[in-house]
């Protein structure tokens, strides 16, 4: 390009320049601060995920927890209804069972509950 001869004109061809080169600062400035703006988002998005991925992690041993000492008692008293009716000494050993079971049911599933 050749620079015109004006003194004027010359001037007004260097802001116009000086002006183009703001503006691509801003741009890039822009840019910048959009790429930052977009990381802090994807951050923000993953941290969500994760916590929802725990928190249902967490829910799921819970209710397997409960579920598994649900099934446990029902069988147990069962056993003790049935045992019961024969023999007194028996029926004594199952519920010392059903006790164990039930506290080791509730240290397996303690962690879970806080």
């Amino acid at each position: 390009m050749s620079w015109p001869r004006d003194r004027k004109k010359r001037s007004a061809k260097l802001n116009k320049s000086s002006v183009q080169l703001k503006k691509e600062r801003c741009f890039s400035f822009f840019k910048l601060f959009s790429s930052f703006f977009y990381l802090v988002v994807v951050a923000v998005v993953v941290e969500v995920v994760v916590v929802v991925v725990v928190v249902v992690v967490v829910v799921v041993v819970v209710v397997v927890v409960v579920v598994v000492v649900v099934v446990v008692v029902v069988v147990e008293v069962v056993v003790v209804v049935v045992t019961a009716a024969t023999t007194t000494a028996t029926a004594a050993v199952v519920v010392a069972v059903i006790g164990v079971l039930i506290v080791v049911c509730y240290v397996i599933s303690e962690p879970c509950l806080l």
